[in-house]
């Protein structure tokens, strides 16, 4: 397989590209971009990483569309500190994404009522529990859940850069992609 960055390219084409496979790692629970890692900063400025599903990734502006539990310890993280990396891995191709912005988190609207309401019910399951996540049970306690929206939040990334790395047998290649600039830049791997 050649190495999928072309150093012919502009930041236009790679930004297509890009899109294009985050796309389908958002529509496809199959792919490794479907799972990536988001880290973000807590009160005691210590980094805290963890998996979600990517959902949807908008093109123009370039976001990343997460859902998420509003009682969540990482809303409160964002709140106080909105920026966050994100870390995409591919093994099959292996192209590794560090992508990085602001995050925005919104919840209590009609449309987020709509598209919790076409959620499967195994999905809602995990935004109706009674208690917030990582609140503490005993072995074996049973989860109670609620029927309703409450909780269910919609997370974006508003992606401002992308860093691309090419893992090739023949030569890495690394790019920084400045979303807002429209500007690529090679780097040394």
């Amino acid at each position: 397989m050649a190495p999928i960055l072309d150093f012919s390219e502009t930041a236009a084409s790679v930004w297509v590209k890009l899109a294009a496979m985050l796309t389908r790692g958002a529509a496809d629970a199959h792919h490794d971009y479907h799972w990536p890692t988001m880290c973000t900063v807590d009160a005691q400025n210590q980094p805290q990483a963890r998996i979600l599903v990517l959902r949807k990734l908008g093109i123009d502006p370039p976001q990343c569309v997460f859902y998420t539990d509003i009682r969540s310890p990482k809303i409160a993280e964002l709140i106080a500190q909105p920026h966050v990396a994100l870390l995409f891995y591919d093994e099959r191709t292996k192209l590794q994404l560090r992508a990085a912005g602001p995050a925005t988190i919104e919840c209590n609207t009609p449309r987020l009522q709509q598209l919790f309401a076409g959620l499967p019910a195994s999905a809602q399951a995990s935004y109706t529990t009674t208690q917030p996540p990582g609140s503490s049970i005993t072995a074996g306690e049973m989860i109670e859940h609620t029927t309703t929206a409450e909780h269910f939040a919609c997370l974006t990334v508003n992606l401002h850069t992308i860093e691309a790395l090419d893992l090739h047998r023949e030569g890495h290649r690394r790019m920084l992609l400045n979303l807002h600039k429209n500007e690529l830049t090679w780097a040394v791997p």
